[in-house]
């Protein structure tokens, strides 16, 4: 992505806002809300059918091992998934008319860490992949609201803005041939090897929001407001209950 695109996604939102404030302002009857609160993030990953594997087992010659194409006869992999992390949410928005509204919205929320570890009793290996993800999305959307009173509905749509950061960790064991002098004869001996590497990466996307508010007045400014959230982004969706705390001016 260049870094004109990457200044432009940054910019929406801030412009967005200033746009916001005065629409605010000029308004009749209309009020600034301030909502913020815990949530749970819960991933759910999109995966593509026919993606290439790539598969290999070691063999071994009298100078040492090569790597050989074809899957382990007794290799078995153990997959590990944290689909939910806790996070939270900020809002500032401003309703234009009583049943309309507008809003800026970021939320965040920890780490989701996937594991897949391979191993082969046969040959000896094991391999070990892990990915720890995080990401802070930033929404403008638009909601109509339904209901008197006390309590009223909230259905919200709008685009997302996201920023995140993937950490992956792969660790490599395996056997290796070494030849070494044992009471004056050259011997080959098998010892296990240890390779590691690490990769960080910071990616930027952008998706869409849905989402309903269910607003609890408790007095003429304060609210409860239990949330759900459904992003789509960077192929995956996130389902984002929570409840939020809302100060209407």
């Amino acid at each position: 992505m260049s870094w004109a695109k990457l200044i432009n996604m940054r910019l929406v939102p801030l412009l967005f806002l200033a746009i916001l404030l005065p629409t605010a302002a000029a308004a009749q009857n209309s009020g600034i809300f301030i909502q913020a609160g815990p949530l749970l993030d819960v991933l759910q990953e999109s995966t593509f059918d026919g993606s290439p594997t790539l598969t290999a087992s070691l063999s071994f010659g009298p100078i040492g091992a090569g790597l050989v194409g074809g899957p382990p006869s007794d290799e078995q992999t153990r997959s590990t998934r944290e689909r939910v992390a806790p996070g939270g949410a900020f809002a500032l928005g401003v309703f234009v008319t009583p049943s309309v509204s507008l809003r800026v919205e970021t939320s965040f929320h920890g780490q989701h860490v996937s594991s897949d570890e391979t191993s082969s009793a046969s040959e000896g290996t094991s391999v070990l992949q892990r990915r720890l993800s995080s990401a802070t999305d930033f929404s403008v959307a638009a909601g109509w609201h339904q209901g008197t009173g006390r309590t009223t509905i909230s259905y919200l749509a709008g685009i997302v803005f996201r920023r995140e950061k993937d950490e992956s960790f792969a660790r490599f064991t395996y056997p290796s041939v070494v030849v070494r002098s044992v009471g004056g004869r050259f011997v080959q001996v098998v010892e296990t090897e240890t390779t590691e590497g690490s990769y960080n990466a910071t990616v930027y996307d952008r998706g869409v929001m849905a989402g309903i508010d269910v607003t609890v007045n408790l007095s003429d400014h304060f609210a409860i407001v239990p949330q759900v959230r459904l992003v789509g982004a960077s192929y995956s969706w996130n389902v984002r209950p929570g409840i939020m705390m809302r100060w209407r001016r």
